[in-house]
């Protein structure tokens, strides 16, 4: 409830869009866990400012996931984006076989 009161202000104070990031200050380094999309979603359905979803995104199709859970207006992502520039851009095909990132985790 603190963030939703947070955002709240942050709108009547005149922000003209707000990024929110699926996990507590605390959720980093080995305490990383799944972002809070549905938190992501209650924010966007209370804002009338554009949203911006981060968190999770990890390929072309946590951008879609995110979208359809969130609702939110845009995505971001930071990490993943350093390891794949070409995340945000729609899987290619090449003779029938889909062109995915390399997998890093490997």
């Amino acid at each position: 409830q603190g963030t939703l009161n947070l955002c709240k202000s942050l709108e009547a104070a005149g922000a003209s869009g707000l990024c929110v990031h699926g996990r507590t200050r605390h959720e980093k380094g080995s305490k990383t866990s799944n972002a809070d999309w549905e938190s992501i979603r209650i924010i966007k359905e209370t804002l009338n400012i554009p949203v911006i979803a981060n968190g999770g995104i990890e390929s072309y199709e946590d951008v879609a996931a995110c979208l359809a859970t969130t609702k939110a207006d845009a995505v971001m992502s930071a990490e993943a984006v350093l390891e794949y520039p070409a995340l945000f851009s729609r899987p290619r095909k090449t003779n029938g076989n889909n062109l995915r990132p390399p997998n890093f985790n490997q």
